[in-house]
């Protein structure tokens, strides 16, 4: 681990914004429960081009090694299926497709699906057969240019560059393999959003950067890249897609205006709110994400859950890190729960209709949830 005092986009020094509660790596859920080391977790921001990013950095090692268990979603098939299905009409003439953190290679099946007839993913904590298990850097860059898959018509990249420490390496390696014509969409999370929303349990090590489109037109245009088109959406909270190519026009920015003072006493009021629901006993959790670990130590809600319900295999009889909470199937689901999978209620509401889920985000808007 280190400290980052420079931004991570242009350079500039870093200038502390707000600090959470420490934490262990949240994607770790050991076997037993952790008695390991605490990361400092804070967020920074940019003197010179307010770029925000977490202030200590984990080496990948640590953070995507053996114990890393995400996978995406099978429940979000549909709306991956979907989205595939829009590159498609939106770049009919395009053959060619890299998946920067391709992951368990559900996006690389729907792509195929829909029609790209070369479609090649790259993930270094991937299992899957079929996608190179490597770093996305310059010398992948050439070895896939060199194994005959020549230039990409398009590259994508969906939930991946926060967690890269070096993105002037990824964004060199991308124009090796870009055609001249080509076009990058990629999507982070709207730090915007996020604020607004205060869901501030989507900060954690495995997220190094906190993106808005000021500070990536910049970086874009050191690169050689002009910000096309965007277009802000709901999921994670709150996310943001960036088209970028060679050649165009610049689309007009929106007002990115963030009230800081207001993220922070919406993390407050939302603690205390969910102390208030949860009662004097224990309740049972619904989804064990990563964001869950920031979630249930700076809320200190280690004694308040039981054991916590989720789908994926890996982390069944594994515990969140830094707590007791044992990770189980859903045989151990219960009438009452705490969602800490909140931004996937409206599926996961839709599959539990008769669930009481506490929401720890929800702010009521005429009342239904608003995270964006």
């Amino acid at each position: 681990m280190y400290e980052r005092l420079t931004c991570r986009l242009c350079g500039g020094r870093m200038l502390t914004l707000y600090k959470l509660k420490s934490t262990p790596i949240a994607n770790l859920f050991p076997a037993e429960p952790y008695t390991g080391e605490f990361y400092p977790l804070e967020l920074k921001e940019c003197a010179r081009c307010e770029h925000v990013q977490i202030g200590h950095v984990i080496d990948d090692a640590t953070l995507y090694g053996a114990g890393y268990k995400y996978e995406t979603p099978s429940s979000l098939r549909p709306r991956i299926r979907k989205r595939a299905d829009a590159l498609r009409s939106m770049y009919p003439d395009f053959n060619s497709v890299l998946e920067i953190g391709a992951n368990n290679g559900i996006f690389l099946e729907e792509l195929r699906a829909a029609g790209f007839r070369k479609v090649i993913g790259i993930d270094p904590s991937s299992a899957h057969v079929d996608i190179w298990r490597i770093a996305f850097d310059q010398e992948s860059a050439h070895s896939l240019r060199r194994a005959n898959h020549g230039c990409f018509d398009l590259i994508v990249a969906n939930n991946v560059f926060a967690h890269i420490d070096d993105l002037n390496e990824v964004f060199e390696a991308m124009n090796i393999v870009l055609s001249n014509s080509g076009v990058i969409v990629f999507e982070v999370q709207y730090l915007p959003a996020l604020v607004r929303s205060g869901a501030f349990d989507m900060i954690y090590h495995e997220h190094r950067d906190y993106h808005h489109l000021a500070p990536l037109v910049s970086f874009l245009t050191k690169h050689g890249l002009v910000l096309t088109d965007w277009e802000i959406f709901e999921a994670h909270g709150g996310s943001i897609r960036i088209t970028a190519k060679r050649t165009g026009t610049q689309k007009v920015l929106p007002d990115e205006y963030m009230n800081w003072s207001e993220f922070h006493g919406r993390i407050r009021d939302n603690g205390i709110s969910v102390h208030t629901q949860i009662g004097t006993g224990t309740v049972a959790a619904f989804g064990a994400p990563a964001k869950a670990v920031t979630m249930i130590h700076h809320f200190g809600l280690q004694n308040n859950i039981s054991h916590c319900v989720d789908d994926t295999l890996q982390k069944h009889g594994c515990y969140i890190a830094g707590t007791q909470i044992r990770v189980v199937s859903r045989s151990a689901m219960q009438n009452r729960m705490l969602l800490l999978s909140w931004n996937y209620e409206a599926i996961i509401r839709d599959e539990f209709p008769d669930v009481n889920f506490i929401v720890p985000m929800a702010e009521k808007e005429n009342g239904r949830a608003a995270y964006a």
